[in-house]
Protein backbone atom coordinates (compact mmCIF):
# COMPACT_ATOMS: atom_id res chain seq x y z
CA UNK A 1 0.00 0.00 0.00
CA UNK A 2 1.33 3.39 -1.00
CA UNK A 3 1.66 5.80 1.94
CA UNK A 4 2.64 9.46 1.67
CA UNK A 5 4.60 11.23 4.41
CA UNK A 6 5.54 14.78 5.27
CA UNK A 7 7.65 16.00 8.20
CA UNK A 8 7.61 19.20 10.23
CA UNK A 9 10.35 20.40 12.53
CA UNK A 10 8.74 21.50 15.80
CA UNK A 11 9.99 23.96 18.40
CA UNK A 12 8.30 24.29 21.76
CA UNK A 13 8.52 26.87 24.55
CA UNK A 14 11.53 26.21 26.75
CA UNK A 15 9.41 25.31 29.76
CA UNK A 16 7.51 22.60 27.85
CA UNK A 17 9.06 19.15 28.14
CA UNK A 18 6.75 16.73 26.29
CA UNK A 19 4.51 17.51 23.32
CA UNK A 20 2.82 14.11 23.62
CA UNK A 21 1.70 14.80 27.18
CA UNK A 22 0.35 18.20 26.15
CA UNK A 23 -1.70 16.71 23.30
CA UNK A 24 -3.27 14.18 25.65
CA UNK A 25 -4.69 17.07 27.64
CA UNK A 26 -7.14 17.69 24.81
CA UNK A 27 -8.74 14.28 24.07
CA UNK A 28 -11.36 13.97 21.39
CA UNK A 29 -14.94 13.63 22.67
CA UNK A 30 -18.30 13.48 20.96
CA UNK A 31 -19.20 16.82 22.50
CA UNK A 32 -16.07 18.65 21.32
CA UNK A 33 -15.21 20.01 17.88
CA UNK A 34 -11.68 18.60 17.79
CA UNK A 35 -9.22 16.62 19.83
CA UNK A 36 -6.42 14.06 19.92
CA UNK A 37 -6.20 10.34 20.61
CA UNK A 38 -3.03 8.29 21.04
CA UNK A 39 -3.07 5.09 19.00
CA UNK A 40 -0.36 3.15 20.82
CA UNK A 41 1.09 4.28 24.14
CA UNK A 42 3.87 1.71 23.95
CA UNK A 43 5.18 2.73 20.54
CA UNK A 44 8.66 4.25 20.32
CA UNK A 45 7.39 7.10 18.14
CA UNK A 46 4.12 8.32 19.64
CA UNK A 47 1.36 7.76 17.05
CA UNK A 48 -1.62 10.10 17.34
CA UNK A 49 -4.87 10.68 15.51
CA UNK A 50 -6.28 14.19 15.27
CA UNK A 51 -10.07 14.45 14.89
CA UNK A 52 -11.99 17.53 13.91
CA UNK A 53 -15.56 18.20 12.85
CA UNK A 54 -16.78 20.09 9.82
CA UNK A 55 -20.33 21.08 9.03
CA UNK A 56 -21.99 20.31 5.71
CA UNK A 57 -25.21 22.09 4.74
CA UNK A 58 -27.62 19.84 2.84
CA UNK A 59 -30.32 21.36 0.66
CA UNK A 60 -33.60 19.45 0.24
CA UNK A 61 -36.72 20.02 -1.85
CA UNK A 62 -40.15 18.62 -1.10
CA UNK A 63 -42.79 17.66 -3.67
CA UNK A 64 -44.07 21.24 -3.78
CA UNK A 65 -40.65 22.65 -4.50
CA UNK A 66 -40.13 24.12 -1.06
CA UNK A 67 -36.51 24.35 0.04
CA UNK A 68 -35.21 23.26 3.43
CA UNK A 69 -31.72 23.19 4.83
CA UNK A 70 -30.12 20.87 7.37
CA UNK A 71 -26.67 20.61 8.92
CA UNK A 72 -24.69 17.39 8.93
CA UNK A 73 -21.55 17.06 11.03
CA UNK A 74 -18.68 15.24 9.39
CA UNK A 75 -15.84 13.83 11.52
CA UNK A 76 -12.42 14.01 9.83
CA UNK A 77 -9.11 12.63 11.02
CA UNK A 78 -5.43 12.54 10.16
CA UNK A 79 -2.73 10.30 11.65
CA UNK A 80 0.65 11.64 12.73
CA UNK A 81 3.57 10.72 14.96
CA UNK A 82 5.64 12.74 17.38
CA UNK A 83 9.31 11.92 16.83
CA UNK A 84 12.20 12.97 19.05
CA UNK A 85 15.58 12.31 17.43
CA UNK A 86 18.65 13.40 19.37
CA UNK A 87 16.82 16.34 20.84
CA UNK A 88 15.24 17.38 17.54
CA UNK A 89 11.44 17.25 17.61
CA UNK A 90 9.46 16.37 14.48
CA UNK A 91 5.91 15.59 13.51
CA UNK A 92 5.47 13.04 10.74
CA UNK A 93 2.08 13.27 9.04
CA UNK A 94 0.69 10.21 7.25
CA UNK A 95 -1.08 10.82 3.93
CA UNK A 96 -1.12 14.62 4.34
CA UNK A 97 -3.77 16.69 2.63
CA UNK A 98 -5.42 20.03 3.12
CA UNK A 99 -5.97 19.11 6.77
CA UNK A 100 -2.36 19.92 7.71
CA UNK A 101 -3.29 23.50 8.57
CA UNK A 102 -6.08 22.32 10.89
CA UNK A 103 -3.66 19.98 12.68
CA UNK A 104 -0.91 22.54 13.16
CA UNK A 105 -3.37 25.23 14.25
CA UNK A 106 -4.84 22.86 16.84
CA UNK A 107 -1.40 22.03 18.24
CA UNK A 108 -0.48 25.72 18.35
CA UNK A 109 -3.69 26.53 20.24
CA UNK A 110 -2.68 24.03 22.94
CA UNK A 111 1.02 24.84 23.14
CA UNK A 112 0.54 28.58 22.91
CA UNK A 113 3.19 31.25 22.42
CA UNK A 114 6.55 29.85 21.39
CA UNK A 115 5.25 27.08 19.12
CA UNK A 116 7.00 27.01 15.74
CA UNK A 117 6.53 24.49 12.93
CA UNK A 118 8.67 24.39 9.80
CA UNK A 119 8.20 21.94 6.92
CA UNK A 120 11.17 19.74 6.08
CA UNK A 121 12.26 19.75 2.46
CA UNK A 122 14.70 17.33 0.80
CA UNK A 123 16.96 18.89 -1.81
CA UNK A 124 20.14 16.81 -1.53
CA UNK A 125 18.78 13.29 -1.27
CA UNK A 126 21.57 10.70 -1.59
CA UNK A 127 20.06 7.19 -1.73
CA UNK A 128 23.44 5.43 -1.61
CA UNK A 129 24.05 6.97 1.83
CA UNK A 130 20.51 6.36 3.07
CA UNK A 131 19.98 2.73 2.02
CA UNK A 132 23.49 1.56 2.82
CA UNK A 133 22.63 -2.14 3.11
CA UNK A 134 20.50 -2.38 -0.05
CA UNK A 135 21.42 -5.01 -2.62
CA UNK A 136 20.23 -2.80 -5.47
CA UNK A 137 19.19 0.84 -5.88
CA UNK A 138 17.74 1.98 -9.19
CA UNK A 139 16.51 5.43 -10.16
CA UNK A 140 13.37 4.56 -12.13
CA UNK A 141 11.65 7.95 -12.23
CA UNK A 142 12.98 11.50 -12.47
CA UNK A 143 11.21 14.86 -12.67
CA UNK A 144 13.24 18.00 -13.31
CA UNK A 145 12.33 21.64 -13.81
CA UNK A 146 13.96 24.92 -14.73
CA UNK A 147 15.89 23.14 -17.47
CA UNK A 148 17.62 25.95 -19.32
CA UNK A 149 17.09 25.26 -23.03
CA UNK A 150 17.97 28.73 -24.23
CA UNK A 151 18.51 32.14 -22.73
CA UNK A 152 14.78 32.84 -22.56
CA UNK A 153 13.46 29.27 -22.62
CA UNK A 154 13.11 26.83 -19.72
CA UNK A 155 11.39 23.45 -19.56
CA UNK A 156 10.03 20.76 -17.24
CA UNK A 157 10.87 17.15 -18.04
CA UNK A 158 9.91 13.73 -16.75
CA UNK A 159 11.78 10.47 -17.30
CA UNK A 160 10.80 6.88 -16.53
CA UNK A 161 12.57 3.56 -17.00
CA UNK A 162 12.21 0.13 -15.39
CA UNK A 163 15.86 -0.55 -16.23
CA UNK A 164 17.13 2.49 -14.32
CA UNK A 165 18.12 6.04 -15.23
CA UNK A 166 21.56 7.64 -15.24
CA UNK A 167 20.96 11.42 -15.26
CA UNK A 168 24.48 12.01 -16.55
CA UNK A 169 23.71 9.90 -19.62
CA UNK A 170 20.60 11.90 -20.59
CA UNK A 171 21.71 13.88 -23.62
CA UNK A 172 18.86 16.34 -23.29
CA UNK A 173 20.16 17.42 -19.87
CA UNK A 174 23.85 17.53 -20.69
CA UNK A 175 25.27 21.01 -20.40
CA UNK A 176 21.99 22.38 -18.98
CA UNK A 177 21.22 23.75 -15.55
CA UNK A 178 18.17 22.20 -13.91
CA UNK A 179 16.50 21.46 -10.59
CA UNK A 180 15.52 17.96 -9.46
CA UNK A 181 11.91 17.99 -8.27
CA UNK A 182 11.32 14.28 -7.64
CA UNK A 183 13.33 11.09 -7.75
CA UNK A 184 11.74 7.62 -7.59
CA UNK A 185 13.90 4.69 -6.56
CA UNK A 186 13.44 0.92 -6.62
CA UNK A 187 15.20 -0.74 -3.69
CA UNK A 188 15.88 -4.46 -3.28
CA UNK A 189 17.18 -6.21 -0.17
CA UNK A 190 17.39 -9.99 0.24
CA UNK A 191 14.82 -10.60 -2.53
CA UNK A 192 12.34 -8.10 -1.02
CA UNK A 193 11.48 -4.95 -2.95
CA UNK A 194 10.23 -1.46 -2.21
CA UNK A 195 9.82 1.88 -3.91
CA UNK A 196 10.37 5.36 -2.56
CA UNK A 197 9.65 8.69 -4.23
CA UNK A 198 11.29 11.76 -2.71
CA UNK A 199 10.33 15.28 -3.72
CA UNK A 200 12.42 18.36 -3.03
CA UNK A 201 9.29 19.94 -1.55
CA UNK A 202 9.25 17.41 1.28
CA UNK A 203 6.67 14.80 0.23
CA UNK A 204 7.87 11.19 0.42
CA UNK A 205 5.90 8.24 -0.98
CA UNK A 206 6.77 4.69 0.05
CA UNK A 207 5.31 1.30 -0.88
CA UNK A 208 6.26 -2.34 -1.25
CA UNK A 209 7.56 -5.05 1.07
CA UNK A 210 10.39 -2.87 2.32
CA UNK A 211 8.16 0.09 3.24
CA UNK A 212 8.75 -0.05 7.04
CA UNK A 213 12.50 -0.46 6.58
CA UNK A 214 12.74 2.37 4.04
CA UNK A 215 10.77 4.72 6.29
CA UNK A 216 13.02 3.91 9.24
CA UNK A 217 16.18 4.50 7.21
CA UNK A 218 14.95 7.82 5.82
CA UNK A 219 14.13 9.10 9.31
CA UNK A 220 17.29 7.71 10.85
CA UNK A 221 19.50 9.41 8.26
CA UNK A 222 17.71 12.56 7.17
CA UNK A 223 16.26 13.52 10.54
CA UNK A 224 19.34 12.82 12.64
CA UNK A 225 22.74 14.46 12.78
CA UNK A 226 22.97 14.62 9.00
CA UNK A 227 21.22 17.99 9.03
CA UNK A 228 23.17 19.14 5.98
CA UNK A 229 20.74 16.98 3.97
CA UNK A 230 17.69 18.79 5.35
CA UNK A 231 16.64 22.29 4.42
CA UNK A 232 14.41 23.88 7.04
Amino acid sequence: MLVRYRWYNIRLPKEMVSLSEVLLQRPYTNEGNSGFAILNRDAEKSPFRFYWKTKVVVTSFDLDGNVSYSDILNVNYVDFSVIDIRGNLFIRVDNPGRNIKDLLNAIESIVGLGFISEPVSFTNFEPMKVFVDADSIKLIGLKVSDVVIAEDLISRMEFSSKQGIDPNALVVLQGSKYKVDTGTYEITYESAMGQISVSAGGLVKINGQLAPKLLHQVEDYLLSSKTDNINR
